[in-house]
């Protein structure tokens, strides 16, 4: 306890006899200024999708008429994988699953959870919206 004093009583007397140091008047502006200096020579990264609307478009006009091909304009088309596809909504499904029973606590909970995780992702995206803002 006696060393603690007199080594309290010796930075004391020291900071004493230093004094303290004052900045510069100017010492705010030119931080800002030197701040403002090297954010204005950082290059800036521009988005660019990696598909572009075009593609996009492409895309959904290509999967349309593929779609409305096989839908309306060629119902006998006899391909490996389109009768498979037949054959899989033919099957009854109910007769061999099990009988499960859930609660509705259980589906309230998961509804109340599923809601939440969505709010939760909209509010982070908003945040590093916000956050990352180029002004």
């Amino acid at each position: 306890m006696e060393e603690n004093k007199e080594l309290d009583d010796f930075i004391r007397k020291s900071v004493k006899e230093l004094g303290f140091e004052q900045p510069p008047s100017n010492f705010t502006d030119a931080v800002l200024s030197k701040i403002n200096a090297s954010a204005q020579q950082l290059p800036t990264t521009v988005y660019q999708p990696v598909l572009s609307k075009k593609a996009w478009a492409g895309i959904l006009i290509m999967v349309a008429f593929v779609f409305s091909y096989l839908i309306f304009l060629d119902p006998e088309l006899e391909v490996g994988w389109l009768s498979r596809l037949n054959t899989l909504t033919a099957f009854d499904w109910s007769g061999n699953l099990p009988d499960i029973r859930i609660s509705n606590t259980f589906v309230y909970g998961t509804l109340i959870g599923a809601f939440f995780v969505v709010v939760q992702v909209f509010m982070i995206k908003h945040f590093f919206d916000r956050r990352y803002e180029l002004s």
